[in-house]
């Protein structure tokens, strides 16, 4: 979901809810690859400096985990990890409810 603060419309508003999308996308393949594992937005931005790539702001990161929680896609604990700016960040993880069952 991309939050349109900036009033965008027509194509350029299509083109950044499809980018928010895709990131979504990219996030969520990082949980399932670490299930039950808590991540914090910090770790998913490691993940891709580790991996050399560039995501984008973490702010990006953040919102897209808020938007994959929501979906009750991710799971926020009550785990928290050290976060880059000297704060705590909570941490989230995925639930593959098929192996839960």
């Amino acid at each position: 979901m991309y939050y349109n603060t900036t009033n965008e419309v027509g194509e350029v508003l299509r083109n950044l809810k499809e980018k928010a999308l895709t990131q979504e996308e990219i996030i969520l393949s990082i949980f399932k690859l670490y299930p039950n594992k808590p991540l914090s937005p910090d770790d998913i931005e490691l993940f891709f400096k580790e991996n050399g790539q560039m995501f984008g702001p973490i702010t990006s990161i953040r919102r897209a985990i808020t938007n994959l929680a929501n979906r009750k896609l991710l799971i926020k604990t009550s785990h928290k990890k050290m976060g880059s700016y000297g704060r705590h960040n909570y941490c989230w993880v995925y639930e593959d409810i098929n192996e839960v069952l």
